[in-house]
């Protein structure tokens, strides 16, 4: 049980730290499209 939930929390903050980069991605993309 406590593998599991080792492998839960290791997979929900990959899964939080994809969020934040893909929001960063998306941040300078709109950026860009004001900017042109």
């Amino acid at each position: 049980m406590t593998d599991l939930s080792k492998k839960m929390d290791s997979i929900a903050k990959n899964g939080y730290r994809a969020n934040m980069a893909r929001r960063i991605l998306t941040g300078q993309e709109d950026r860009m499209v004001k900017q042109a």
